[in-house]
């Protein structure tokens, strides 16, 4: 998978996840769980759950 794919795959979990549990009661566990993907592989793309956050709000916008 390309590296821009891998990284709209987290930013959807991750968006997926915020809508059924809202961000404070998603993990980035739950984000990679989710995306099938190793901790490493999303602190590869992003450097924290806040940076996520930001993703997936400027992918909405």
């Amino acid at each position: 998978m390309s590296p821009e794919k891998r990284r709209l795959q987290l930013i959807q979990s991750a968006e997926e996840l915020f809508a059924r549990y809202g961000v404070d009661g998603t993990s980035v566990s739950d984000i990679v769980g989710h995306a099938g993907v190793a901790q490493g592989t999303f602190y590869w793309y992003f450097k924290s759950k806040d940076d996520i956050v930001h993703a997936v709000v400027d992918s909405l916008v």
